[in-house]
Parts: structure tokens; sequence; C-alpha cells
């Protein structure tokens, strides 16, 4: 294994991971999705636990389900990683979309549309709505970011 040095969590990145929670929960195909918070997905040959990710039920697994349909990070110190070492991991892996909540910048850089090992899409969001395209559910993101 191999150790990965992580900061401690604030209680504001768990209270956005919780209403994000609660937000695509009242939204979501519960049918056809499941949400999982700081749970493993079975990426090539890591297993990453990103702080939300919403998957389809029926997606192959082995032992964690191997892709997403959105998942989340919620950054305060990790944005060096979240942004530049995730992205194609999540990207190789078929990852929907990947976003990155930045609480420093107060905004969410999203990835959208994998190929090739790479996002074809990335934007940065500070304001308005946030839709999730794979999920059709919208969020507000002055709510998100909200202290």
């Amino acid at each position: 294994g191999v150790l990965v040095d992580m900061s401690p969590r604030s209680p504001e990145h768990d209270d956005v991971i919780a209403w994000l929670a609660d937000r695509l929960a009242d939204h979501i195909d519960r049918n056809r999705f499941q949400i999982r918070v700081q749970s493993a997905l079975t990426l090539e040959r890591s297993e990453p636990e990103p702080d939300l990710y919403v998957w389809e039920r029926n997606t192959p697994r082995t032992h964690h389900p191997s892709t997403a349909a959105l998942v989340v990070e919620v950054a305060v110190s990790s944005q060096q990683r979240d942004l530049l070492v995730k992205p194609p991991l999540y990207a190789r892996a078929g990852v929907g979309e990947y976003w990155v909540v930045d609480l420093d910048a107060r905004q969410v850089v999203v990835h959208r549309h994998p190929a090739g090992g790479v996002y074809q899409r990335v934007e940065t969001v500070q304001g308005g709505s946030l839709t999730a395209a794979p999920l059709d559910v919208t969020i507000d993101v002055a709510q998100l970011l909200a202290p």
C-alpha cells in the first residue's frame, strides 16, 4: 500500500459534503443511483476514497464500483492533488463528471466529457447554478459554498 499525507477534515469540509449529499438524495433516481460518502472506488491499481460519489447501481464492480456518474472532492488544502493528480485517474475510469469544491477560492471546478484519459471540458463556477448532467440535478452554488 501507499501512505498518502492527508490533512484533517474541517467542520466546513464536512458541512459541504453533508449539504451536497442531502440535495442529491432529494433529487436522484434512487432506483438507478446510489450516493456514497468517503467510500472507495476501485480504479486501475488504486482505490481512492472521494469525499462523495454517485454511481449507477448496475456499474461493474469487483470490490467497489469501478466508475461513477459523479465524483466530488472538497478541497481545503488538497487542491494540488485534487486538480492535477485525480482528474486523469477519474477520466480513465470513465467518471462522467468530477467536481472539485475549492473552499479557499470559493469556487467549483467542473470536469466533464472524459475521453482518452482526460476531461475534454473544464470550467470554473463561482455562482449561479450547476447541473450534474449525468444525474439531471441542479445545485445552487452560492448555497453549496455558503460558510
